[in-house]
């Protein structure tokens, strides 16, 4: 399996717009990212999107990547969903409709805000073209690959998370509840949310996430690995490897880098995780 992060930031991105903070104002290279993407393809070769957000373009021509069999969408925030008409292209590598997954409030929320995405052309690839399919806690199939999805609270919404094999994607949440934990057992790597140190209402903080570990050991290797506190403390969306094996399938996460995440090449990981090099008060909108 190849995961690849394209986007790792909150919903205002990193630097906001009119914010002079330190990490906003900084001239690393890891404090300039995305709303939050991932990109993933399964051991049977399946090529799956998570969320697409508003940097959908820049993300997938950074990244090379070209072709899509599926969208899985974690809730309907604009954050998440605002890109969908560069889904076209995708469209027209296809040669047809783009399958999506999600919940059955951001189906809705979809097809009330992208209509025109769910009526289709004769040309494709003039528009998107999606059709959509509500799923709530039963695993689906997209190709041979089996999607286990995993409910989760978003404030006073639902979201949802995603398994794929080993491998789970916890973005936006504030909490996961015990029935969709028992989902998250015997994996290699479990990605979580963690906006601030701070607690959040819809969102996991630092102390949070380190709390939501799923159950059971890894198969194989030293059991949890924390990023440094130094790194992942101000700039946002912190999301912590919360459970590695050593000698993880995840190919995103080779040996030599799983103690050192938070510092590795965009070249590695797609869209690095932003260090700041201290652990401080976030302000409001999360940036650092």
């Amino acid at each position: 399996m190849r995961v690849r992060f394209l986007g790792t930031s909150t919903s205002y991105g990193v630097p906001v717009i009119g914010c002079r903070c330190a990490t906003c104002c900084s001239t690393d290279p890891r404090n300039k990212r995305t709303r939050a993407s991932v990109y993933l393809e399964s051991d049977e070769g399946v090529r799956l999107l998570i969320d697409s957000g508003p940097e959908l373009r820049v993300q997938a021509l950074r990244e090379g990547v070209t072709r899509l069999d599926a969208v899985l969408y974690t809730h309907f925030h604009a954050d998440h969903t605002a890109g969908i008409d560069d889904l076209k292209a995708f469209n027209a590598a296809l040669g047809g409709v783009l399958p999506c997954f999600g919940d059955a409030p951001t189906g809705v929320s979809l097809r009330e805000r992208f209509a025109y995405a769910f009526a289709g052309t004769p040309w494709i690839g003039l528009i998107p073209h999606i059709n959509y399919t509500a799923v709530d806690s039963k695993p689906f199939y997209v190709g041979k690959t089996c999607i286990q999805p995993v409910p989760m609270r978003h404030g006073a919404i639902r979201a949802t998370g995603y398994r794929v094999d080993k491998f789970a994607y916890l973005t936006d949440t504030s909490g996961v509840p015990a029935a969709s934990r028992a989902l998250l057992h015997d994996l290699d790597v479990v990605v979580v949310d963690a906006l601030r140190w701070e607690p959040h209402p819809t969102h996991l903080s630092v102390p949070e996430a380190r709390n939501h570990q799923p159950s059971g050991r890894p198969r194989r290797g030293s059991g949890v690995r924390w990023p440094r506190a130094d790194v992942g403390a101000v700039s946002v969306r912190a999301f912590l490897i919360v459970r590695a094996l050593s000698r993880s399938r995840v190919r995103a996460f080779p040996r030599s880098r799983v103690r050192a995440f938070f510092r590795c090449r965009v070249s590695s990981l797609g869209e690095a995780v932003a260090r700041s090099g201290r652990r401080s008060t976030t302000s409001s909108h999360g940036c650092g």
